[in-house]
């Protein structure tokens, strides 16, 4: 698969006394009192925000909106399945799939829909065949979602409802392929193995063509995950050193990442927003990476607060993050909103990452 992708490390030191940058404040996000686990994952420019509860026995996921500061299920979805959201736009539209519930784990295909005003829409796949795993993963503000299926073969196509229409992005069945994010021009942004090939790499479609984004040499293989209206691209890939690593790239130029220094574990992406600031983790903590530079989200909070925030799943154009942390030891679901500019010292060295996924010390994986 190509969801889970990294970068190569070249590091440089960089000495510097203290910068502007934006503070702020921290609020739990409800937390369902049924559940294992409430996990934020998408925050939309209205401030909505969904996620996944881990609720019963065995335990199973159970998406959930955030509605008045404490977490409402979301309406119970067609059969055995459950819902699993990956995208959402700012009519809050949900895109993801349907799955088998793990109460019921019939029928076990999945199949790729829509969330929005109360319903289910199902998602219809381009060859009609309705068993093979069909999953949607970006949605735009014009309603317009991609995705991949997974075919008998094991293997991954490519997915676009336009209109509601699919089709695959690329007709040659030979090729690997998958579909990560689609913006407001419908450019998508995603990965593609070669007919004959071994390893991905990103790619972005547009206008009838598909453009190839270079990895850094070393990089094994990588994926575009995500592309705003302005058309950068947040690329994920794997280095040698079998960690993740990030960049930016934009009409050709790439940006290099910053990780935290000393890091053994690599970077993971949770967001991005219209001006490029993307959030996500690095080494065990939430970050946050603006105008080429990287900051501990731990830093940007008030002292003492009693949280320690572990990772940065989303941020929407106002800057409001969402994310997990842990409060006086306790996993917790946070929001963060901007409060203003404060100055803080930046980091003595810092490893940069050339030019893009989250869970605690996760390894590259195809």
């Amino acid at each position: 698969m190509f969801l889970r992708i990294i970068y190569l490390i070249t590091p440089v030191m960089i000495c510097g006394a203290a910068s502007a940058q934006q503070q702020f404040a921290i609020s739990p996000l409800g937390y369902r009192t049924d559940s294992l686990d409430t996990v934020p994952g998408l925050i939309n420019n209205l401030g909505t925000v969904v996620g996944n509860a881990i609720v019963g026995a065995p335990s199973g996921q159970m998406p959930f909106f955030l509605s008045n500061g404490a977490p409402v299920p979301f309406p119970t979805s067609p059969g055995n399945s459950v819902f699993s959201p990956h995208a959402i736009n700012n009519s809050g539209e949900v895109a993801g799939f349907l799955m088998a519930d793990a109460q019921n784990p019939e029928p076990s295909f999945y199949s790729a829909a829509i969330y929005e005003n109360g319903q289910y829409v199902e998602l219809q796949p381009p060859d009609a065949n309705v068993m093979n795993d069909y999953r949607a993963s970006g949605i735009n503000n014009n309603g317009d979602a991609v995705g991949y299926v997974t075919e008998g073969n094991g293997l991954s196509r490519a997915v676009e409802w336009i209109n509601g229409q699919p089709q695959f992005l690329d007709s040659n069945i030979n090729e690997i392929n998958s579909a990560n994010a689609i913006n407001d021009n419908g450019w998508i942004a995603g990965a593609l193995v070669p007919a004959n090939g071994e390893a991905s790499y990103p790619v972005i479609w547009h206008d009838g063509t598909v453009t190839t984004i270079s990895l850094p040499v070393g990089a094994i293989f990588g994926t575009a995950t995500n592309i705003n209206n302005t058309g950068q691209v947040l690329v994920s890939y794997c280095g040698q050193d079998q960690n993740n690593h990030l960049m930016l790239w934009n009409n050709g130029i790439a940006t290099v990442l910053p990780e935290l220094a000393d890091t053994h574990d690599g970077a993971y992406a949770g967001g991005m927003n219209s001006f490029g600031v993307v959030v996500g983790m690095c080494d065990g903590h939430a970050v946050y990476w603006q105008d080429g530079q990287i900051f501990d989200l731990n830093n940007l909070i008030e002292p003492n607060s009693g949280w320690f925030l572990l990772e940065a799943s989303s941020i929407n154009d106002a800057g409001d993050i969402v994310g997990l942390g842990q409060y006086e030891g306790v996993d917790m679901p946070f929001l963060l909103t901007p409060t203003g500019i404060a100055s803080i010292p930046e980091p003595a060295a810092i490893s940069l990452t050339m030019a893009a996924g989250m869970l605690l010390r996760r390894r590259c994986r195809r």
